[in-house]
């Protein structure tokens, strides 16, 4: 007997049709997964080694520029975290600014030679306040661009011309 609620949906038709599409997944819990899960350290820069394959690029570390291990920057975040605390609680756009926020933008926009600076939480915050603060007219953008490239463009309400960079010839002369 199939499940079916009040709106007719249907549960062992919309299975049988994932998997007759092919889409149906199988989740199958496990006793363990450390003998099946990958584990590598932090790469900090270098190749990642994970112990049961070859040597592998990795592009998912948030410490792509190796500076996370830096005396400088270890010394910087450990003074930070004795004058200011480990954590803010919670996001900027929660909590407000802080001295230290204002602090870095001033540094910032003096070491650049701006008039002001703004820092985000992330660089998909970034791009995504950049590019609607911008407020275009058009974007062009690369089909291949990260999501908050697009998720900006689209809140930015500008019209959007989507290319395909790997599908244009740029002639030599």
């Amino acid at each position: 007997m199939a499940l079916q609620n009040s709106r007719g949906f249907d549960l062992e038709a919309r299975l049988q049709e994932r998997e007759r599409a092919g889409l149906r997944r199988d989740l199958t819990p496990v006793g363990s997964v450390a003998s099946r899960a990958r584990v590598a350290a932090d790469p900090k820069g270098e190749p990642a080694d994970f112990a049961t394959a070859q040597e592998q690029v990795l592009f998912s570390s948030n410490d792509y520029l190796g500076l996370a291990g830096n005396p400088a920057v270890v010394d910087a975040a450990a003074r930070g975290a004795r004058d200011v605390g480990a954590g803010a609680g919670a996001s900027r756009l929660v909590v407000g600014d802080t001295p230290a926020h204002r602090s870095l933008e001033r540094t910032l926009a003096a070491e650049k030679n701006a008039e002001r600076a703004l820092v985000f939480s992330s660089g998909y915050a970034a791009n995504v306040g950049t590019i609607t603060a911008l407020s275009p007219d058009v974007i062009f953008s690369d089909a291949y661009n990260h999501a908050s490239i697009i998720d900006g463009a689209r809140l930015s309400g500008a019209a959007i011309e989507v290319y395909n960079l790997s599908l244009i010839h740029i002639s030599d002369g």
